[in-house]
């Protein structure tokens, strides 16, 4: 099983999007505990690039998701 962080957010038109981390992980653990001791950097680079591209947004969650096998990160609108 792999892991991978991602952002859960509402935009300015009121429909959920996500986005998801480069990186992955072999245990949730790990993944948390990534996000743990990155804190402030990840939730800075995070704010920076939605100001980049939506007026208006509300981060819903930050956490880790499982995935069967690794995914192709694919970023959409906002990246």
């Amino acid at each position: 099983m792999t892991w991978v962080l991602y952002v859960l957010l509402m935009n300015d038109a009121r429909s959920l999007q996500g986005i998801l981390s480069e990186n992955y992980f072999n245990t949730e653990t790990e993944c948390n505990k990534y996000y743990k001791e990155n804190k402030i950097d990840i939730d800075d680079s995070i704010d920076s690039i939605l100001k980049k591209h939506l007026d208006k947004y509300e981060i819903i969650h930050v956490g880790c998701m499982k995935t069967t096998s690794k995914m192709e990160i694919k970023w959409k609108d906002i990246m």
